[in-house]
């Protein structure tokens, strides 16, 4: 398995290389590549060309700090590497726009993004990457993990990719799902539906097997033969709130992206892009 991680000298950064550490450390033909990108020059500024001694004396101390910021970060992220005994087989450096090298990067052949960034550079990241990529958001421990479904085949795959980062692993897991008929019946009294009928309606929903069940029993059925032993919960109500709620018990949290429009965010999935929002720990999204 091929992984990039997008690194700086931050704090964050350390700790998001022993929280993967964690997980990579027990996976068979693992290779770790890290990735750095510094920021260019300007584009607007070689369209002033008033004196050229000035913009060589400019360009120059430019260079400067980025050779001073490139060493700072390999020198600090080798120090960690060394620390807790895990090798990168490359270092890699870009210039440019930090999202957009991470992903012509990531599009190479790698199975898997890892980045300790802020939300909007997560979310332009997760929103245009062809691969799962995991947000480290603080904690370094991983002691459980939370597997979220709605029975689509994004879920499943998360499940899967998820399952088999773990597997090896001394992790709780826990698939959830969350059934949407609570939410169903607050937009119908909303609309102005009577409560009587709103009642008798929650009735006759009650006859019927809720399918989020099937979804349940799927997923723990997948990891259960990973060897993985996860228990099931079935929640009622907003997904994307009940999901932040349950979810804040937990040092992963995985999950799909589910499509439901054509602007190239929505196919993210607002459940998804609420959690990349909102979400205090870390994040394994998977298309």
């Amino acid at each position: 398995m091929n992984i990039l991680m997008y690194v700086d000298a931050s704090e964050r950064s350390k700790k998001a290389i022993k929280f993967i550490s964690n997980i990579i450390k027990n996976l068979e033909d693992k290779k770790l590549y890290l990735i750095h990108v510094l920021p260019g020059i300007p584009e607007f500024y070689f369209g002033w060309k008033l004196d050229k001694e000035r913009d060589r004396k400019y360009i120059e101390k430019i260079k400067a700090q980025q050779e001073k910021a490139y060493n700072e970060v390999v020198n600090t992220i080798q120090e960690v590497l060394n620390r807790i005994g895990i090798k990168a087989e490359k270092f890699i450096v870009k210039e440019g726009h930090k999202g957009e090298e991470i992903l012509k990067e990531a599009n190479k052949g790698y199975d898997f993004l890892v980045i300790s960034s802020k939300n909007d550079i997560s979310k332009f990241i997760v929103t245009n990457s062809n691969i799962p990529v995991l947000i480290f958001k603080g904690s370094t421990k991983l002691k459980k993990v939370l597997f979220c479904t709605d029975g689509s085949e994004h879920a499943e795959n998360a499940i899967k990719f998820g399952g088999e980062l773990i597997k090896n692993l001394k992790v709780k897991a826990t698939v959830l799902s969350v059934s949407s008929s609570a939410l169903i019946l607050k937009k119908l009294r909303a609309m102005g539906l009577s409560e009587e009928m709103v009642k008798d309606l929650a009735n006759k929903m009650k006859e019927f097997p809720k399918p989020e069940k099937k979804y349940l029993e799927k997923g723990r059925k997948i990891l259960k033969n990973m060897g993985i032993d996860a228990k099931t919960k079935l929640l009622d109500g907003d997904p994307a709130v009940e999901i932040l709620k349950e979810a804040k018990n937990y040092d992963l949290v995985v999950i799909g992206c589910t499509g439901v429009g054509g602007v190239k965010e929505f196919f993210i999935g607002s459940t998804t892009m609420e959690m990349i929002k909102s979400h205090k720990n870390s994040i394994l999204v998977v298309k």
